[in-house]
């Protein structure tokens, strides 16, 4: 009977006692935690997250669609000065630049976000483009440069009015606005 001992048990030391109450405190504390985690997780996977998104998106659509209906609003005043000038008699030969200046200066001055106007002929070969100057390039508020790539550009528009480039009629530009109706 040498062979089985009984064992001995001692009672812990007060420093083995402290750091036994830690561990299991800590232990104890991270299983808690844990299960908060996953609990709050489990909130924010939900419903929360699909009303935010759903806020940020329908916020984001408004403001995108203010932005692009302003620009279109751009595009829309120049044209109506072009169609205005034309009506008029204002602005009767394509390449009368001082009449295109003047029926689109009220155009640029109207409406900051319009900083150039494209145009094409369908009986010419010609381009014109009405661009706004940066800021501060001149005394005033803004500075028109009118560029164009007809043969009497630099005569009448001086060394910074003319265009080079492809011919406007092979533009995607002007072959979208050819298929518009009216174009």
């Amino acid at each position: 009977m040498g062979m089985f001992r009984r064992p001995t048990f001692k009672l812990p030391t007060a420093a083995q006692a402290v750091v036994v109450g830690s561990l299991c405190s800590f232990v104890i504390w991270g299983i808690i935690i844990t299960a908060l985690f996953l609990l709050v997780t489990k909130r924010y996977t939900g419903v929360v997250v699909d009303v935010a998104q759903e806020r940020y998106a329908s916020s984001g659509a408004e403001r995108v669609g203010a932005q692009a209906g302003q620009i279109l609003e751009s595009a829309h005043i120049a044209f109506n000065a072009i169609d205005y000038a034309v009506q008029r008699g204002l602005y009767v030969e394509p390449l009368d630049y001082d009449a295109l200046r003047m029926a689109l200066e009220p155009a640029f001055a109207a409406n900051p976000k319009l900083r150039a106007v494209d145009l094409a002929f369908d009986t010419r070969n010609d381009s014109i483009t009405v661009r706004r100057m940066v800021p501060g390039a001149s005394t005033g508020s803004f500075v028109l440069l009118v560029q164009s790539d007809a043969k009497d550009c630099l005569e009448q528009l001086g060394r910074f009015g003319c265009l080079s480039g492809k011919p406007p009629r092979s533009t995607d530009w002007f072959q979208l606005g050819i298929r518009l109706p009216g174009g």
